[in-house]
C-alpha cells in the first residue's frame, strides 16, 4: 500500500516535471516531425505527453493499476 502510494506519486512528478521542462526537453532532444505537423510543436506533444504520465500516476496512486501482484498464500488441499 505504501509502495504503491510513493510510486504514483513519483510517477505524477515525473509528468510534472516533464510538463514544466517541456521546452528545455525540446532543445535537449529533437523535434519530433509528427508533432510539429499535427499539434503546431513539439513541445505541445511533450506536455500531453506529460499530463498522460501524471494520470498514470494518479491511477496507480489509487490502486487502479496495480504495480506489483498480490501475494496469496496457498494451502495445498488433499
Amino acid at each position: 500500500m505504501l509502495k504503491q502510494i510513493f510510486v504514483g506519486l513519483f510517477v505524477a512528478g515525473l509528468g510534472g516535471v516533464l510538463m514544466y521542462f517541456s521546452q528545455a526537453v525540446t532543445d535537449l532532444f529533437w523535434r519530433i516531425e509528427w508533432f510539429e505537423r499535427h499539434m503546431s510543436s513539439t513541445r505541445n506533444g511533450y506536455v500531453i505527453f506529460g499530463f498522460l504520465i501524471i494520470i498514470v500516476g494518479f491511477l496507480i496512486l489509487f490502486g487502479v493499476l496495480p504495480i506489483s501482484q498480490a501475494v496469496t498464500e496457498t494451502v495445498p488441499s488433499i
